[in-house]
């Protein structure tokens, strides 16, 4: 019952907080889908395990008028073998956003968690070739991410990671319900056109 209660009240600080920056990215999650594009998601340490989540998520998909619908999505932070590579080859700083350069496009959008929005290795993805849109998400920290205006950022109301972790999972809940909404208000048969 705690954890109930705890969790409702997590939901109540975050919306208000966060709900125009929510319906933003629901939107560029929106057009992606259309352009036909894809979803990478990406976390270092514990925040990992809200990238795989995210991806099971909008790869799980909406069930809407003409059938099942879905974000295709993959995880940049979830195989070890790929990461160590990366980081080998490529150095620790340029491991997600050499891969993006090599797989990803500019119909593509990248979600990455990082609780203080310091990570070296997420923040040079907006100094890369690659020309998708990147996503942070932080948690209630100053951090010099705040100072750029290139870079999109949805900063939740958390300062610990157990804080943190939650608040992105009532965030990705609310995500996928803000683009349920906007799925039932679109034909995504006329929209959506096949990537190459």
């Amino acid at each position: 019952m705690d954890n109930i209660q705890a969790t409702a009240r997590t939901i109540q600080t975050l919306l208000p907080r966060c709900g125009e920056n929510l319906d933003t990215l629901a939107a560029q999650c929106m057009q992606v889908m259309i352009a036909g594009g894809k979803l990478f998601t990406a976390g270092d340490g514990r925040c990992n395990v809200l990238a795989m989540y995210a991806t099971s998520l909008f790869n799980e998909g909406w069930d809407v008028l003409e059938g099942k619908v879905r974000l295709e999505s993959q995880c940049l932070s979830a195989q070890a073998s790929t990461v160590a590579r990366y980081t080998m080859t490529e150095g620790y700083e340029r491991m997600y956003a050499a891969r993006l350069e090599r797989i990803g496009s500019p119909d593509d959008l990248a979600l990455f968690f990082c609780l203080d929005g310091t990570s070296k290795n997420i923040l040079s993805v907006w100094n890369s070739t690659w020309h998708g849109r990147p996503y942070v998400i932080t948690g209630d920290f100053e951090s010099t991410l705040n100072n750029d205006d290139r870079l999109s950022i949805l900063q939740l109301p958390a300062a610990s990671i157990s804080g943190y972790i939650e608040c992105c999972m009532v965030a990705l809940h609310a995500l996928h319900r803000k683009i349920a909404a906007g799925l039932q208000r679109t034909d995504m048969r006329k929209t959506t056109k096949e990537r190459h």
